[in-house]
């Protein structure tokens, strides 16, 4: 039952970033057509530790570069979102 509460407390958290703006440095590209989705991570979300936001439509960015992105999802440990700005 302590997971089940922790998990639902994730989610509600995660769910409240939906619509805003972070910047997120680019850890690694994830899609198969030349970066057209990357993962990354925020100021607040520790490597190894906190989940990840997952980049749709990020082509562009690269490993090691900071982005614009607006949250456009979230599940129990993950955000998800797209680029705010096209990435050089």
């Amino acid at each position: 039952r302590l997971l089940d509460l922790q998990r639902a407390i994730s989610l509600e958290k995660n769910e409240a970033s939906i619509g805003s703006e972070v910047v997120v440095l680019i850890d690694r590209l994830t899609g198969t057509k030349h970066g057209a989705a990357a993962e990354g991570r925020t100021s607040k979300q520790a490597l190894e530790v906190d989940g990840v936001i997952q980049l749709r439509a990020a082509r562009g960015a690269r490993p090691g570069e900071f982005v614009r992105a607006r949250i456009t999802g979230a599940c129990e440990h993950d955000l998800v979102g797209e680029l705010a700005v096209p990435a050089r």
